[in-house]
């Protein structure tokens, strides 16, 4: 890519985002030649000692038409669903949790259990038990034993580590955001069965099957998962504003206030 020609989109100018932003978090890294996805031939640009090259332009307006679209669902009072499971790492997953607590907007970064959004029904029947059985502990008359009420604690831990950020979900979203689309395939598929759309941040090794907003980008990268995720937080504050509501427009629990221990930082670099 020239970067003599690159063009400034509307993006980069409304967050004062330049050039040199998007390379330092390293979003045109991507994997080895040998991994390749040959999905996303239009969106490499070359390859660096045997790693491939992802065309920043792409990627740019990728996010342009993502922060479009994620601005006019919020305007709506519509949400949005984050997604980073299973062999993600923690750190990533943490920045995915902490982006969605912000913004108000519900997320899932433990695991996906089959069936969360094809029977969302069944998945609120079991939060709403969930709810019930925190009540019935804390009610002084209670008539548990204290083997069951271990018992009952134990399922409520278990159950809210895995759906703690879609409690008090009402519909399903109107928009499914995942962060490494070889992770999060059985999430892309139930969001196509039942006509949500699909946004991603996809990487060389990935597939843009079943994803209407490609982001080609290199999504181990914690800088980039922030990097965009910043664009996506300004893009859910401009939709506020024009719904003329500054608050979160759905139930996910607020941000704690207990900060995240310090992580090493890791190279964006990937052979």
């Amino acid at each position: 890519m020239c970067l003599s020609t690159f063009k400034i989109y509307k993006l980069m100018s409304e967050l004062k985002l330049n050039i040199k932003d998007f390379l330092d978090a390293g979003i045109h890294i991507g994997h080895s030649r040998r991994s390749r996805n040959h999905e996303l031939k239009p969106f490499i640009s070359g390859s660096k000692n045997n790693t491939l090259i992802i065309d920043i332009t792409k990627s740019v307006k990728g996010l342009e038409e993502v922060a479009e679209k994620i601005m006019n669902i919020v305007k709506k009072n519509e949400n949005i669903l984050f997604v980073l499971t299973d062999s993600a790492s923690k750190r990533n997953k943490e920045a995915v949790e902490r982006l969605a607590r912000e913004t108000g907007q519900y997320w899932m970064t433990n695991r996906w259990p089959g069936g969360t959004l094809t029977n969302i029904k069944t998945i609120r029947s079991t939060l709403k038990a969930l709810s019930a059985k925190e009540g019935a502990l804390s009610d002084p008359e209670s008539k548990y034993t204290k083997k069951e009420k271990l018992s009952i604690q134990r399922e409520i831990k278990k159950t809210k580590k895995i759906f703690e950020g879609i409690i008090g979900i009402k519909k399903i979203p109107s928009l499914l955001f995942a962060f490494n689309t070889v992770v999060d395939k059985v999430a892309i598929k139930e969001a196509n069965s039942v006509g949500i759309p699909v946004a991603a941040i996809v990487d060389t090794n990935g597939s843009i099957t079943g994803v209407n907003h490609p982001i080609p980008g290199n999504d181990d990268s914690i800088k980039t998962i922030e990097l965009v995720g910043n664009i996506i937080k300004n893009a859910i504050s401009q939709g506020k504003s024009i719904a003329g509501n500054d608050t979160i427009v759905n139930s996910a629990p607020k941000p704690s206030e207990k900060s995240s221990p310090e992580a090493p930082t890791e190279e964006t670099s990937k052979i």
